[in-house]
């Protein structure tokens, strides 16, 4: 009885001693403990074939998006699904010719946007038609929704003036994108700069946002609030692994983030205060499994961030002040706060072009990623995981990042891209081509390149090692 008064006593006086000073103490958030591996299953994923090019005059699906869109070269190839079966698919850097400048033909695109209705991509996939400013067409020439400043420009200005054109924007690029509601939001990112130096590229976002569009994609709006900044104070960027932190000046941010996707400046339409989230300026969206949520996953720079995590509720996606975002575990479970600064990482490597999809042939959250911890020639790879948060098994790779399928981009998985509830899925990957590694072409000059995107699949096996036993 007197010890278990003692205790009693030691307890009053520790909880009268914080109320006196006015404070609680410090319960530490730390990143989610990895579950242990299920012992009974061994899955595997197997390497992915290239079934061929979908974009090219001579290209393997037959779109010959030369001749009908202007589409010649193209990167990335993110989708997005659609409720009335159709699929959006967004690209990044769009030349006219396949040859890239070769031809002197300029029309430098960035953001264009593709269609598709096609989901038995066993034999590649056909694209219906490209965004223009009268919609969804064929036969006409693909525009942007996202004014760039690239797009009056010609070959030697862009090849000249990266980083200063705009007053620091170069280019506006997609993310992800999703839809709620018979909305369609898709994210993008506005960069400063298309240089190659590293440490210029580690500095190369200047803010995320969002477009909408509530007739199926046919016209587009921004979303002002939904706007995460690299900085919102001083002149500096977070450091990483060496960062320069020779970057577009708040200042400068604050005013950029102004700009409509036509390119007319909104006074005072986006306050940057408090909206400091370096490592949300790339997302990616999801929807949770039927838990009322949707999911942001956040990346920082061009090939040197992790992921950190975000969610809000569905009804509350255009409203900024409603993200949470994940902060790790403490005494009490997981952790959600609303300063994306307190975001762990979910994936701690240097990655970059990831997406996301659930396989219900696992039954699990499967991610796709060019893992870039060897720098250059990162291999394109997945990782899986039972829940969003933790337990990202060690990246498995799909395909190298050498000969054939050098200077890789992607890949983009589709949940609809699948067959036996996701044995086999098909996905997007694209590559940056040089041409001087091949003088052959008619085209051939020194700093000549261009883009392709390729439908690549691959299978799963998934072993029962308890099975005769």
């Amino acid at each position: 009885m007197k010890k278990l008064i003692c205790t009693l006593f030691s307890v009053i006086l520790f909880l009268i001693t914080f109320a006196i000073v006015g404070c609680t103490p410090e319960v530490p958030v730390v990143p989610e403990p990895e579950p242990p591996l299920e012992p009974n299953w061994q899955i595997t994923f197997n390497k992915a074939e290239t079934i061929g090019s979908f974009l090219a005059k001579n290209d393997d699906a037959g779109n010959d998006t030369v001749t009908r869109f202007e589409v010649g070269g193209t990167d990335l190839g993110i989708s997005v699904n659609l409720s009335n079966d159709k699929t959006l698919l967004l690209f990044g850097d769009t030349f006219a010719d396949e040859y890239g400048f070769a031809t002197g033909k300029n029309n430098w695109r960035s953001g264009v946007i593709g269609l598709s209705t096609d989901y038995d991509l066993s034999d590649n996939l056909s694209l219906d038609s490209f965004w223009t400013q009268e919609g969804f067409l064929d036969n006409a020439v693909a525009e942007s929704p996202l004014w760039s400043p690239h797009r009056t420009q010609e070959k030697d200005e862009i090849k000249n003036d990266v980083v200063t054109r705009v007053g620091g924007e170069t280019t506006k690029i997609y993310t992800g994108g999703i839809e709620i509601n018979d909305t369609i939001y898709v994210f993008y990112v506005s960069r400063r700069s298309l240089g190659n130096t590293q440490p210029e590229r580690k500095d190369s976002n200047n803010y995320g946002s969002c477009i909408k569009s509530t007739d199926g994609g046919t016209t587009w709006e921004r979303v002002w609030d939904l706007t995460w900044v690299d900085h919102s104070e001083g002149n500096t960027h977070p450091t990483e692994g060496g960062n320069s932190g020779e970057g577009t000046s708040a200042e400068k941010i604050a005013e950029l983030v102004n700009y409509d996707i036509d390119g007319t400046y909104v006074e005072d339409a986006v306050d940057i205060t408090n909206r400091q989230a370096y490592y949300f300026t790339q997302i990616y969206p999801i929807m949770g499994n039927g838990d009322g949520y949707v999911y942001i996953l956040g990346r920082g720079g061009y090939r040197t961030s992790g992921i950190k995590l975000g969610r809000v509720k569905i009804e509350d996606f255009e409203d900024f002040s409603k993200y949470e975002y994940y902060a790790g575990v403490g005494p009490d479970g997981q952790r959600w706060v609303s300063d994306p600064e307190r975001a762990v990482f979910i994936v701690n490597r240097p990655l970059s072009n990831m997406s996301i999809v659930y396989n219900k042939y696992i039954d699990k959250w499967v991610m796709s990623y060019l893992d870039c911890t060897t720098g250059s020639g990162a291999p394109l790879v997945v990782s899986y995981s039972s829940k969003l948060t933790s337990g990202w098994s060690k990246p498995i790779t799909l395909i190298e990042n050498a000969g054939e399928t050098n200077g890789l981009y992607g890949g983009y998985l589709n949940e609809r891209w699948v067959e036996e509830d996701g044995k086999t899925f098909y996905f997007v990957y694209s590559r940056y081509i040089r041409f001087t590694d091949d003088k052959t072409t008619d085209f051939y000059e020194p700093d000549n390149n261009t883009y392709r995107s390729y439908i690549a699949k691959a299978t799963i096996d998934m072993v029962d090692l308890n099975a005769g036993k």
